[in-house]
């Protein structure tokens, strides 16, 4: 019995811990300028950050939750080698899933698109095979 009473303690601490690492890994992506403040987003897109706001209420868009309320955004929105236009289609495609799944999904490698990430094979003009991808990783 006691240890069943111990297992929350435990999880807890594990919680708090990986809490803990994802609030830093989120740090070191804000201080690489991999994540973006949504007026430095706005600005770089030549949007107003009502547009950005709009653009996030409306799916098209994702943020990063940072700490003490903080939102961040990933600057590939406002890179120039690959469609907004394509970046925002498959964010939508996403769906309701969490940012952070959204993020893995865009930066990790994907076997399925030949070990490019779903940025590298859009900038390669692979919407549809990232479309495919998307809709395989929300099943999971």
């Amino acid at each position: 019995m006691k240890e069943l009473l111990k297992r929350p303690a435990d999880n807890d601490a594990f919680m708090r811990n990986m809490a803990s690492q994802e609030q830093a890994r989120r740090a070191d992506l804000a201080g690489s300028g991999e994540l973006i403040a949504a007026r430095d987003l706005a600005d770089r897109l030549t949007l107003s950050p009502q547009a950005v706001s709009k653009a996030l209420k409306a799916g098209r868009m994702f943020a990063l939750e940072c700490g003490g309320g903080r939102f961040l955004y990933p600057a590939f929105y406002s890179d120039e080698t690959m469609s907004r236009r394509d970046l925002e289609t498959v964010t939508r495609a996403l769906g309701d899933i969490p940012a952070s799944s959204k993020w893995q999904f865009f930066t990790t490698p994907k076997a399925s698109l030949s070990g490019l990430t779903a940025l590298q094979a859009l900038q390669q003009g692979e919407l549809r095979a990232v479309l495919i991808t998307a809709a395989g990783f929300m099943e999971r």
